[in-house]
């Protein structure tokens, strides 16, 4: 991966399920720096989403039928993340 910058302060991967409390489930990952789909070199299957940090390391396996939205994650303050903005709400 050339671009480390492409999510600059992570992504948060919003799923197609509920929580219990009518949340959209999710997963935030702060040093994740990009997403690539399933690549045999990261032992992903051909439609899984693999979340990567600026090393090309894999942080995260999704498979894409869960998968409602990615969205870059931003931060409200001083290295506090804010996946509640609802900017980064799901897009359907």
């Amino acid at each position: 991966m050339n671009d480390n910058n492409l999510f600059p302060e992570g992504v948060v991967i919003f799923f197609r399920m509920m929580t219990t409390d009518n949340n959209m489930a999710r997963s935030v990952h702060p040093r994740a720096r990009g997403v690539i789909i399933g690549s045999r070199a990261h032992d992903a299957h051909d439609d899984d989403y693999v979340v990567i940090d600026g090393e090309g390391k894999p942080l995260g396996y999704y498979p894409r039928d869960f998968v409602s939205a990615i969205l870059p994650l931003e931060t409200v303050g001083p290295g506090v993340p804010d996946a509640n903005n609802p900017q980064n709400q799901p897009r359907h």
